[in-house]
């Protein structure tokens, strides 16, 4: 199947934990974000992930408006509401999958 908002954020997880904080792993978390926001995956934990994993001038030019350089923390109301548009579809179906599996046992 296709990645989720749980495959990301393993993924961040992953990298954060193993690779050396290096500029290479920056840009190898930045790229697992984009990918997520490209597939409309992102979520509260995947932001969380994020704002342990990368510098605050990184954070800031990843997020945008969405953080706040003052506070040193995201914003989560200021996140474009479609970077997690496919999550929620995602978890509907996989909730009517569910019912109907267990409709066929």
């Amino acid at each position: 199947g296709e990645p989720n908002n749980v495959t990301y954020t393993a993924l961040l997880t992953a990298f954060r934990n193993l690779m050396p904080n290096t500029e290479a792993r920056s840009d190898a978390i930045i790229k697992i974000f984009n990918a997520a926001v490209k597939a409309q995956q992102v979520d509260r934990s995947m932001m969380k992930r994020m704002q342990s994993s990368l510098s605050k001038e990184q954070l800031k030019e990843v997020f945008g408006d969405a953080y706040s350089s003052d506070e040193g923390r995201l914003i989560f109301s200021n996140v474009p509401q479609e970077w997690g548009s496919n999550r929620r579809a995602s978890a509907a179906a996989a909730a009517e999958a569910a019912k109907r599996k267990s409709y066929n046992r």
